[in-house]
């Protein structure tokens, strides 16, 4: 009997619940689709997509934001160990509760006759709920867990991604509390809508860098930061499918691009070079 009470613990260590996997696998499907209609066929997503999202460069980057949830939630299916994987299902919740509210402000910009809408509607109204319920769930299953000391990341890699986390936190709140002053300075065109949308995708990053802050373990956040190299490349191939969106006397324009370049497709292979290379010395020392 004590030998039962002691192996099943260590069965039941870091482990993700069936329950986290199910709902990852019905939610990826729906953003495969989402990244389709998006960034593959953006001039034509008003027939396919619950609103029309224009001019290219928005239903691109939106497009992109939503492959690297297919990225997120496709590991989160098949990942051996809940802790690689838990710091991004906080951050999806702090997207979709945004998106769930820009949604209900602008109501009447959607289509309400097409079966995306209520797919977007049914999406936006249960997975602020859901999402963090699984987590918590997740999380009690896993109580009590601890990784040796030298997981945490060094004081340059919280500085690192402290301030990215902020410029994410701060061009949220611009652009979804003060969408009429984005409006005016943006280098491609927006609406309030999509101005929202804007906001509720930089929310994304930002409350993601929360997380790792919070968390402060590199192997915790090691496979959610390689997945989010996803959407600055694709990003970056918007800006250049989309460059026609541009005003490019507009100097935002120019800084949209050197962000994208070089703290996003530049910064986080650095981050995680860095880290790997910290985490070796470590080891040997």
């Amino acid at each position: 009997m004590e030998g039962e009470g002691i192996v099943a613990p260590q069965q039941r260590s870091d482990r993700i619940l069936l329950e986290t996997r199910i709902l990852s696998a019905l939610i990826a499907p729906v953003l495969i689709l989402a990244f389709v209609i998006l960034y593959i066929m953006p001039d034509s997503n008003g027939d396919r997509f619950a609103w029309f999202v224009k001019p290219r460069m928005s239903a691109m980057m939106l497009g992109a934001v939503y492959l690297t949830g297919v990225f997120f939630f496709g590991s989160a299916v098949f990942a051996r160990r809940w802790s690689q994987v838990r710091i991004g299902f906080l951050p999806v919740t702090a997207f979709a509760a945004l998106m769930g509210i820009a949604t209900i402000l602008h109501w009447d910009k959607f289509n309400h006759q097409h079966a995306a809408f209520w797919l977007w509607t049914v999406l936006y109204a249960s997975t602020p709920f859901i999402v963090p319920l699984v987590w918590w769930r997740n999380q009690l299953a896993v109580a009590g867990e601890s990784l040796p000391d030298g997981e945490w990341i060094p004081r340059v890699a919280q500085v690192v991604i402290g301030l990215l986390a902020a410029g994410g936190l701060a061009a949220s709140f611009l652009f979804f509390v003060l969408p009429e002053v984005m409006i005016k300075i943006w280098p491609w065109t927006l609406t309030q809508l999509t101005s929202r949308v804007l906001g509720t995708e930089f929310l994304l990053f930002g409350v993601f860098g929360v997380m790792m802050l919070r968390d402060g373990r590199w192997d915790t956040m090691k496979l959610p930061l390689s997945l989010q190299l996803a959407s600055p490349i694709f990003f970056l191939g918007a800006t250049i499918i989309s460059r026609r969106d541009f005003d490019w006397s507009n100097p935002l324009a120019w800084v949209f691009v050197f962000n994208i370049v070089f703290l996003f497709v530049l910064g986080i292979p650095g981050l995680y070079v860095y880290m790997e290379f910290w985490r070796r010395r470590n080891s040997l020392s």
